[in-house]
């Protein structure tokens, strides 16, 4: 078997890009056993808060992995 290389993807408020790139990742042959980490920063403003929150629905529901970890912060860490 081979090693397993970490993923880390860092997202915010662009969910098209976001599942482009999980479309690009799922392509890979190991990806059904990989486990991506996802760090999801919390809205900088009101404004993006839906965005936010439709990304962040988006990345709870992958399920292509082995599992996926996800890394919700409560506050805009800029």
């Amino acid at each position: 078997m081979s090693d397993i290389a970490p993923i880390s993807l860092f997202v915010y408020n662009r969910t098209w890009h976001t599942r482009q790139t999980v479309k690009v990742l799922l392509h890979n042959n190991l990806s059904k056993e990989s486990i991506p980490i996802i760090f999801s920063d919390a809205p900088k403003t009101i404004k993006d808060e839906k965005s936010v929150n439709e990304l962040r629905d988006y990345i709870h529901n992958i399920t292509w992995f082995k599992s996926t970890r996800i890394n919700k912060s409560d506050k805009n860490l800029d």
